[in-house]
């Protein structure tokens, strides 16, 4: 299981050499100022 692995500044990830079958990413921390109201700058609630 691969760990620690970050986006580019484009939000974009490539491996290589995947065996085939399903595989399953999971968000652990969001990007700054993600789910931010843009007019307030306050965390959106329930997000």
């Amino acid at each position: 299981m691969a760990q620690g692995l970050k986006t580019d500044a484009q939000g974009q990830i490539r491996f290589d050499y995947l065996g085939l079958g399903t595989y399953y990413f999971q968000e652990t921390k969001a990007p700054e100022g993600y789910n931010l109201d843009a007019a307030t700058k306050k965390a959106l609630g329930g997000s």
